[in-house]
């Protein structure tokens, strides 16, 4: 387990499927084109890995933990969940708490896979009932789906299979690929900077 976190650290979990965006959100909170840098906090005996970005007024430290997808075959949920869990606890022993969870789909999937609700059972039980209201579920790939069918399947989504997680105080917002589009949705979620102000965002 890495050991150059700070107490000034915020932490954020980042889950989701394979290929729903995971290593794209984090790299444009980098303020990257492409997969993220690991800043030397990788440790390759981990399937959960943690990936450092700085906000981009405050420059307050971000510590994403960038979990692999919960459809992995290699690795069972069961062993990602106790990484995670290891993550917390040091976190918590230098002082962090947790900031955020971010919860990623894409929006051009037509249907919704069963591991996303389990997802958020896992998250309960290791985090607490009470990091429900640190959890945002975030649409990704808008840029590959069309406008008018991708806000349908938004409501969908947020009206059917997301409506218990959501009347249980997670929020909803897209990501559109872009720094400004992370870090306003970070922005959202308590621990992190809240107005535009302070963010220098739109």
């Amino acid at each position: 387990m890495p050991n150059q976190l700070s107490a000034d650290d915020s932490l954020i979990i980042v889950m989701g499927l394979t290929g729903s965006g995971k290593s794209s959100f984090i790299a444009r909170a980098q303020g990257k084109g492409h997969d993220p840098i690991n800043n030397q906090l990788r440790d390759k005996t981990f399937f959960v890995q943690a990936v450092v970005a700085t906000h981009p007024t405050s420059k307050r430290r971000f510590i994403f933990i960038d979990t692999p997808g919960f459809n992995t075959p290699t690795v069972s949920n069961k062993v990602i969940m106790v990484q995670v869990s290891d993550w917390l606890a040091n976190a918590r022993n230098v002082g962090i708490k947790l900031s955020a969870i971010i919860c990623l789909h894409r929006i051009t999937d037509n249907r919704v896979v069963r591991p996303a609700g389990d997802d958020f059972e896992l998250l309960v039980e290791l985090c607490g009932q009470k990091a429900v209201a640190k959890m945002m579920l975030v649409t990704t790939m808008w840029g590959e789906a069309n406008e008018e069918p991708g806000i349908r399947r938004r409501n969908a989504l947020e009206k059917e299979f997301w409506k218990d997680m959501i009347n249980g105080g997670c929020g909803s917002r897209r990501f559109d690929n872009t720094k400004e589009s992370a870090w306003r949705i970070l922005a959202e979620l308590e621990g992190t900077p809240s107005n535009s102000e302070e963010t220098g965002l739109p």
